[in-house]
């Protein structure tokens, strides 16, 4: 047998051994140029759901919209947004008052909440995979306009308006699925704040908030 037919399988051995490294090298390389091109990102999400201030104040549980944008990072791991909300929670109840004939009187009030937050959020898993969990947390900027109303022995008592701004913070958690150029999240957000004006009195604007809303990575 000849020299050829003798070392021909070792050197094409060699050769599909040297083919595959230079392709899982080739696959590293792109791999690496597009973790490193999405370093730096942008993110935008819109976010529906209800806010729920019962367990904490006399307002009922209302719809709540919010708008995100921001800069992400660490391969869209980490991320840095403003957060723009709306709430209208509604509220009403009674109180004892001997001053009246009735020693009772009634209230109701719709309070618009308006917030601004900056949020820094981070997912735990990596941004590849199709299912992540991220949390985050940031200040919060109150801006409220209350509209209250009051009546007792059948008089009314006209309508007040007080308008507040307030700081306070966020915290969120949530689970999020990768579909098409963003991902679909189910978000919980505490937010906490103190209100002290002549309606609201000794309050606070905390709240829980459960939202659902799809996020757009660029």
């Amino acid at each position: 047998m000849s020299l050829w037919k003798k070392t021909a399988p070792a050197l094409v051995c060699v050769l599909a051994l040297l083919s595959i490294a230079g392709s899982v090298d080739a696959l590293a390389a792109a791999d690496t140029e597009q973790t490193a091109e999405k370093s730096v990102g942008f993110d935008a999400a819109l976010k529906v759901g209800g806010t729920f201030h019962t367990l904490f104040k006399e307002l009922s549980p209302f719809v709540s919209l919010e708008l995100e944008a921001g800069i992400t990072f660490l391969n869209e791991r980490l991320e840095v947004d403003l957060n723009v909300g709306w709430a209208r929670p509604p509220g009403s109840s009674a109180g004892d008052d001997p001053r009246f004939a009735d020693e009772v009187y009634d209230w109701e009030l719709t309070q618009d909440f308006l917030s601004i937050a900056v949020l820094a959020r981070y997912r735990f898993f990596d941004t590849r995979g199709l299912f992540n969990l991220y949390g985050g947390l940031g200040p919060k900027l109150y801006m409220l306009r209350t509209v209250a109303k009051g009546s007792a022995s059948g008089e009314n008592f006209g309508e007040n308006r007080q308008y507040e701004t307030r700081f306070g913070g966020v915290i969120v958690v949530g689970p999020e699925l990768h579909v098409g150029p963003g991902a679909v999240g189910l978000e919980v957000a505490f937010g906490f704040g103190n209100l002290d004006g002549l309606i609201t009195g000794d309050s606070s604007t905390t709240a829980l908030d459960l939202l659902l809303g799809y996020r757009f990575l660029f």
